[in-house]
């Protein structure tokens, strides 16, 4: 029953999340049109993104339903967790499915129905490759210390004080279970490369972009963060991710890239993999 109580607290926050979003967007649009001035319109964003960002987005925010219908369907009738299933191809194929058609949906939305160069929009030529290792590293290495280590630390002794027995996203526990080195593989290259690419280009680019034009940037990134997090399904990584969101969210800002928040990305989660593998063989 934790578990099924977990999953139904990362429900409650994306619902309200969204709400949220909602009516600040009304709020900051009431606000400006009191004081004569439209939601503005920039070169790349206006007030059709905020609902076609959502298109893609449904992807990932139904994760939090579903979540708790298989968290329910895996308790028996006493409340007691039932193990899951061990890791499958069709499950994998499944996830870097859906990382495709969701980079392939925002590509679709931002290229063909609102006619932007998806490179100048996210400023995929902005920052040379040097500078975008060299501010992978650093960043990479802050949000480790930060998010894991930290945050990370305090946030699972406080869930594990009111949640006991939560288990791990699926992705880290495919990883953890995996049998065989291709399909070991195929799981780092769907964590390391694929997710971040389109996690970061439809929360990151298209989503936060949208939604700062709308609003401004800290209530964006605060919102954004708090989806991004909810949607990975993990109530001990909330707090983590959500700070880990807000870093990414900066990192964009800063440097005008997305290049280099993807980075980011894909380093701490490479990170996460490695400090994991170490301390389990695989076969």
């Amino acid at each position: 029953m934790e578990e099924v109580a977990a999953k139904y607290v990362l429900l409650d926050i994306e619902i309200i999340t969204l709400l949220a979003l909602a009516i600040g967007v009304g709020i900051f649009a009431a606000v400006r049109r009191k004081m004569g001035h439209l939601i503005p319109a920039t070169s790349n964003w206006d007030i059709y993104d905020l609902f076609l960002m959502f298109l893609p987005a449904l992807m990932f925010l139904m994760g939090p339903f579903i979540l708790v219908a298989a968290a329910q369907t895996a308790t028996d009738s006493k409340g007691v967790q039932i193990d899951d299933a061990a890791p499958s191809y069709g499950a994998l194929f499944f996830n870097l499915g859906i990382y495709i058609f969701v980079f392939m949906m925002v590509h679709a939305i931002v290229e063909w129905i609102r006619l932007r160069n998806m490179s100048e929009v996210f400023g995929l030529k902005k920052v040379g490759f040097p500078r975008v290792v060299i501010y992978t590293i650093v960043g990479g290495v802050f949000s480790i210390l930060l998010c894991v280590w930290l945050v990370g630390s305090i946030s699972e002794h406080w869930i594990s004080g009111m949640f006991e027995g939560l288990r791990e996203q699926v992705p880290v526990r495919s990883l953890q279970q995996a049998e065989s080195r291709v399909f070991l593989v195929m799981a780092i290259f769907s964590a390391v490369v694929a997710a971040p690419i389109a996690e970061e280009f439809l929360f990151r680019g298209y989503m936060y972009g949208a939604l700062k034009n709308a609003t401004g940037r800290l209530f964006a990134s605060v919102m954004i963060s708090l989806l991004f997090a909810v949607v990975h399904g993990n109530l001990p990584a909330l707090l983590p991710l959500f700070v880990f969101s807000v870093i990414l969210c900066f990192a964009y800002d800063f440097t005008g890239s997305l290049w280099v928040p993807v980075g980011l990305h894909a380093f701490f989660n490479a990170t996460n993999i490695v400090l994991m593998l170490t301390q389990q063989p695989i076969e």
